[in-house]
């Protein structure tokens, strides 16, 4: 902690994290520690349960019952409370399960585990997710120990803070390893340059004329070898029809997947420009 002076006023410095505190708002400095210390907490809290929301549909109701296990680990004092969290983690891992079991990517199951059995399910889930091996077992295993961990925390009657936290960190990364083996089947291999095999490709375009109609072309960069794709070219008039059309046919509900964006404008091809030497 410093006392901190400077032409513009005084100030209390306290790390860590490093924070700076206005003296005149904040007189005491021992009421500001205590201050500096939770809004620490409370970050980090925050940075436990926030997750992207491309990656939390593959979960949501996994991670809101484990932000409703670390909110409980924000007031626990006793053994008995520290249990709480390993029954919230539980359930929250419980509900991987759940929000899968019936998934199309799941396909056909020939005997299907029982609704509570993670471990059973997660065996599945990997093997329909992950075409290495090594990727299954990894998701299996960090699975297994996890849920022992989870359930043996909800046992334990003299379950200490450390028991706690532990068991948080475990199932977040149990939730996270399985959004990404999600995003990964769903998105499939990122497009890689056909020159030099980099993944750092990027959109371009530019408003253009052809034959006399205005419209946008646009073309791909790789932002590693400045390999550049064929121009295509899509008309204002076109482009109009078109979407046009697919608005209709999703206002009638036409559309296979009433979620999927409408096509792209050509315009944030344009935004996502590389910088010269990225």
């Amino acid at each position: 902690m410093f006392d901190v002076h400077t032409i513009k006023g005084r100030w209390w410095v306290i790390t860590d994290p490093t924070n700076l505190y206005d003296q005149a708002a904040f007189p005491e400095i021992d009421n500001l520690l205590s201050f500096h210390i939770g809004l620490g907490f409370r970050v980090m809290d925050k940075g436990r349960v926030e997750v992207e929301d491309d990656l939390r549909e593959h979960a949501e109701g996994a991670w809101r019952r484990y932000a409703a296990a670390v909110e409980a680990m924000d007031t626990a004092n006793d053994a008995e409370d520290f249990q709480s969290v390993g029954v919230k983690c539980r359930e929250a891992l419980l509900a991987i399960a759940r929000e899968n079991h019936d998934a199309d990517w799941v396909g056909e199951v020939a005997e299907p585990p029982k609704g509570d059995n993670l471990k059973g399910w997660m065996e599945i889930f990997a093997a329909a997710l992950l075409p290495d091996r090594r990727q299954r077992a990894y998701l299996k295993e960090i699975t297994d120990k996890t849920w022992d961990i989870a359930v043996g925390l909800q046992h334990n009657t003299n379950a200490t803070p450390w028991d706690a936290e532990l068991t948080l960190e475990a199932v977040h990364h149990v939730l996270n390893t399985f959004m990404l083996a999600r995003i990964k089947h769903d998105r499939g291999d990122p497009e890689r340059c056909p020159r030099c095999g980099s993944y750092r490709l990027a959109g371009d375009g530019e408003m253009d004329e052809v034959d006399g109609e205005a419209g946008y072309a646009q073309w791909t960069i790789c932002a590693a070898c400045k390999w550049t794709s064929d121009r295509e070219f899509e008309s204002f008039k076109d482009w109009n029809e078109r979407v046009g059309d697919r608005a209709a046919k999703y206002l009638a509900g036409e559309l296979p997947e009433q979620q999927q964006p409408m096509p792209n404008d050509g315009f944030s091809a344009a935004r996502s420009k590389p910088k010269e030497g990225a």
